[in-house]
């Protein structure tokens, strides 16, 4: 007779679906004679796509050390980026926020290594270092066609200083009544 087996599985141990900061734990019964590691992994892919997760919005910009950002500003940035990543936690609890350090010298296959880390993207605000440069507009070109080839329907926002950042995101992702 065939008999069932019961396996527990976290979902922050399955690099594919999370990035560690949020634990469930899944109960699967696996039939006798199965590879119970392909139908958890399948299975926690399916039912981790289904849950309802707080919108994952990119943050991408400049390092503050970076060559083309003036040196007399550098200081300031560094601050107010700093004090930008308070407010958002503060004033938008129901928003998954990640920073993203890009530098116009990072190839397309960083960018793709970059995004990779990434399961779901709603959306990306791209910083003003990048977008009021004009040398830098090819590289925010491949920016935005890297996010559109993995979240093609991720919102795009722009901020005009670090501290508008909550302004644009809002736009698109209006607080919860």
């Amino acid at each position: 007779t065939m008999e069932d087996h019961v396996y527990f599985a976290f979902s922050e141990n399955v690099p594919e679906i999370g990035n560690g900061t949020q634990r469930n734990l899944y109960i699967f019964r696996v039939p006798d004679g199965t590879e119970p590691d392909k139908i958890i992994q399948t299975s926690l892919k399916q039912t981790t796509s289904k849950m309802t997760t707080k919108p994952t919005i990119l943050l991408f910009g400049l390092p503050a050390t970076h060559h083309s950002i003036p040196e007399a500003l550098r200081e300031k940035i560094s601050t107010m980026l700093a004090s930008l990543e308070g407010e958002l936690n503060k004033e938008a609890p129901d928003l998954d926020f990640h920073f993203v350090p890009v530098q116009p010298e990072d190839s397309k296959e960083k960018l793709d290594e970059i995004l990779s880390k990434f399961p779901k993207i709603d959306g990306y605000v791209i910083g003003n270092g990048v977008r009021s440069n004009m040398e830098l507009t090819p590289f925010m070109e491949r920016l935005i066609d890297g996010v559109r080839q993995v979240a093609p329907q991720a919102k795009v926002m722009f901020n005009t200083i670090p501290t508008d950042t909550i302004v644009a995101i809002r736009r698109w992702f209006p607080k919860p009544e």
